[in-house]
């Protein structure tokens, strides 16, 4: 017997001992329940009324030919949640299919973007990874949504050499796009390289690279037909750094940002070396300093990390938040940082900005355990990947996450997991 069919999906949603559950798969089955038993890359957003919105990528097989963005909402602060609705997807006929979704609230209008990921019929690298940037909007707190815009994003030296052939990148649907101290809204984005320069078959061994969309006028310009972006570092190159698997490439993924106090924005970035690294722009994303480790301590040990995003959040009270995974890629049994058993379990670190001209401009405390899955004993696979969201309303703070590519979930960061948290000098 197919163990998977004797798997008991509620209880397994639950294995994190979540706090809110947003959607489980109806069943395990593609034959019965198709483009519903993946889901991935969760961000929530409170709209200007109060509404929470979820908007995730689904399918049967991730990158499959039927993968879609889809949006929930929740009218009592995620307690429950309706059914999801497409935004978009593969057009009859066609295997054009949309990915990897995020949310921009308009505070003065309430107007809601949807932004993500489109293909156009064209694969280089990828069919969720080739395609244009594509948005729509809901004037009505997410129930009704435009027709869709679309453009390409800026053309870099990794890219195919026909301009023709849109980009190959991901849209931050790990991370929801930040609005800087400036009032300016950045997106981050991954750029892999075309097939034509650098071929492998590994995401993670690919040469790609950290860039960044900014969205000029979406604070301001009425028509959506207006939509100005202006695709960031404008260079030949984004955020480089070297993978020690791949001789000469750069392993470089899934930027996470957030202001710091004096404008500043810092990056925090995915690697293939067992640690994060980080960098600096001080121009709203115009350029950026050379990559280094990011450590606790200036000087002090590295945060560990394998090859998974990391979710970089800032508090009201100026403090941030680092979700990450507390090792080097062997943790569970794993063999190296592009081992996906060692996304897990999830772990904490409360930081704060210090004075420390041209170095690092935050210090972390020792990291918490914030949960876990126990995935070695799931019948598929029990990564904690964190491609989720965070965000304060009211007195409370979410988190947002899924759970083995299958569930969508939330927590409560409890006081517990940020008090009594003795942190550097």
């Amino acid at each position: 017997m197919d163990m998977r069919n004797t798997v008991n999906l509620q209880e397994e949603a639950r294995r994190t001992e979540p706090d809110f559950v947003v959607y489980v798969p109806r069943r395990e089955e593609p034959c019965v329940a198709p483009v519903d038993r993946h889901n991935v890359h969760v961000i929530v957003t409170p709209t200007r009324e109060g509404v929470f919105l979820a908007t995730w990528t689904q399918a049967d097989d991730l990158h499959g030919p039927n993968q879609r963005v889809v949006l929930a909402r929740s009218h009592d602060r995620g307690r429950t949640w309706t059914e999801p609705s497409v935004i978009d997807g593969p057009e009859p006929g066609t295997e054009n299919i949309a990915s990897w979704s995020s949310l921009v609230v308009v505070p003065h209008t309430g107007r809601v973007y949807c932004i993500y990921h489109k293909n156009i019929g064209v694969v280089d690298f990828d069919r969720g990874m080739t395609g244009v940037l594509a948005w729509r909007i809901s004037d009505d707190e997410g129930v009704t949504w435009s027709d869709r815009f679309q453009t390409f994003i800026g053309r870099a030296a990794i890219d195919h050499p026909d301009a023709g052939h849109p980009a190959n990148w991901v849209t931050a649907g790990w991370q929801a796009p930040i609005v800087t101290t400036r009032g300016q809204v950045i997106c981050p984005i991954t750029r892999w390289a075309s097939r034509r320069y650098h071929d492998r078959k590994m995401f993670s061994a690919q040469h790609h690279e950290g860039w960044f969309l900014r969205f000029d006028n979406i604070m301001t310009e009425p028509d959506p037909s207006k939509l100005a972006v202006t695709t960031l570092p404008q260079a030949d190159h984004g955020i480089r750094i070297p993978n020690p698997g791949e001789p000469g490439h750069s392993a470089a993924m899934e930027p996470a940002i957030q202001s710091l106090s004096d404008g500043r924005i810092l990056c925090l970035l995915r690697t293939m070396t067992g640690s994060i690294h980080y960098c600096i722009s001080c121009d709203s994303g115009e350029t950026w300093s050379e990559p280094d480790v990011l450590r606790y301590v200036p000087n002090g040990p590295p945060v560990l990390h394998p090859n998974a995003p990391c979710v970089l959040a800032k508090l009201r009270d100026d403090r941030f938040l680092l979700f990450h995974h507390n090792n080097d890629g062997t943790a569970n049994g794993g063999s190296g940082p592009a081992d996906s058993k060692s996304r897990r379990p999830v772990w904490v670190s409360v930081g704060r900005e210090i004075d420390h001209p041209g170095g690092q401009p935050i210090v972390f405390a020792k990291p918490k355990v914030f949960y876990d899955n126990g995935g070695e004993s799931r019948p598929y696979a029990g990564s904690l990947a964190l491609y989720g969201s965070f965000f304060e309303y009211g007195e409370v703070r979410y988190w947002w996450y899924p759970d083995a590519m299958r569930f969508l979930l939330g927590k409560v960061v409890p006081d517990e997991l940020l008090s009594g948290t003795c942190l550097p000098p």
